[in-house]
């Protein structure tokens, strides 16, 4: 069995919503006024009807009051005073909890019910598995120690709310804040959890949320602010029946998708490898270069991203002033990598990078 059908296998479950829950959700979310314009066939979510849909026109448009934010949790009448100075990830997963103990009587259980803990009987990410399935399929993957130190970041995120939880909780069974409880909300929020760049917030989108993601060109996915909605616009023209995919707004690699969604994006351009430069001691003019790096914002041992098809500005520069030995050539150099310290954003994100 190949590794990646073994990871499938240890999650136990798909990782789109079964048709049938999926259209319950569309029509709740219609009744509710949401609008939209495409459909899950049972694998993929397709344009429906016989238009054309035109570039930045609309392909979803959600009621801002069906988006669930900090507003919402701060509202919330179970929870918002155990949430008071979490932040807005921890905040969104209390809010899932409270909902989830609500059961039946909650206003949202068809959103709930989509979501991937609650259809699949637990979540895809690793750092739901058991400590020997991380140490076995994730063997040799800097994955297996971020999601060994964010399972128990987890845990002692349920320990300092406990006592709290108790008390908001107290008409309910115990298990629905228990840390098992905990874990499934936690994990339904890390697999469908957005941001929404114009308004600045992360939030719960429902329906938008099950489309799938792409590190490439997709659906854009926003706040649009003069509608009050949340839009998934349409990045170009799309006609009946063709593949719909949200672009990532959190512009994750792979090992960030496996640790929050369970899943990878074989063509993910954010993938990278990390390469290590430094200054050797031994060099003549190791102080002079030091001082250069610093005042460039790098460090004399630095470690810079490689991506399949970019690299950082700065890592070029970097490898110049190691092997320099005049002194006339390292100002040159410094004039290079001032600016760039000044003007590009850092190196770990796309921009500033040569392809």
């Amino acid at each position: 069995m190949s590794r990646r059908c073994r990871l499938a296998a240890t999650a136990s479950g798909v990782q789109v919503s079964p048709a049938a829950v999926v259209g319950n959700l569309t029509a709740w979310m219609t009744e509710k006024g949401a609008v939209t314009q495409v459909a899950f066939d049972g694998e993929d979510w397709r344009v429906e009807g016989s238009d054309k849909i035109n570039t930045s026109e609309a392909l979803v448009r959600i009621p801002e009051k069906l988006a669930i934010t900090t507003y919402d949790v701060r509202e919330h009448d179970l929870i918002a005073e155990v949430a008071e100075g979490r932040d807005d990830f921890v905040g969104l997963t209390l809010w899932v909890l409270a909902e989830l103990a609500k059961g039946p009587n909650s206003s949202w259980s068809e959103y709930l019910t989509s979501l991937p803990a609650e259809r699949s009987g637990g979540a895809l990410s690793p750092i739901f598995w058991t400590p020997e399935e991380r140490a076995e399929l994730l063997k040799g993957s800097p994955v297996l120690e971020l999601a060994e130190q964010r399972s128990a970041a987890m845990d002692a995120e349920y320990a300092a709310l406990e006592e709290g939880l108790q008390k908001a909780l107290a008409d309910y069974p115990p298990a629905a804040y228990s840390q098992e409880a905990f874990r499934r909300a936690f994990g339904m929020v890390l697999a469908r959890v957005t941001y929404l760049p114009s308004a600045g917030v992360l939030a719960l989108i429902p329906l938008a949320d099950s489309l799938p993601l792409t590190s490439g060109s997709g659906a854009v996915l926003d706040y649009d602010v003069e509608t009050g909605e949340v839009m998934v616009y349409a990045d170009r023209a799309y006609g009946p029946g063709e593949k719909v995919e949200i672009t990532d707004t959190q512009t994750r690699p792979n090992s960030e998708l496996m640790l929050c969604r369970g899943e990878v994006d074989m063509n993910n351009v954010e993938d990278y490898m990390e390469y290590t430069v430094e200054l050797l001691r031994i060099d003549p003019l190791y102080n002079v270069k030091k001082e250069i790096l610093l005042a460039s914002q790098l460090e004399e041992t630095q470690v810079f991203p490689l991506y399949s098809d970019r690299f950082p500005q700065q890592l070029l520069c970097y490898l110049r002033l190691t092997r320099i030995q005049n002194t006339e050539e390292l100002m040159k150099v410094r004039q290079d990598l001032l600016p760039i310290a000044l003007f590009v954003a850092p190196f770990t994100d796309v921009h500033g990078c040569e392809r």
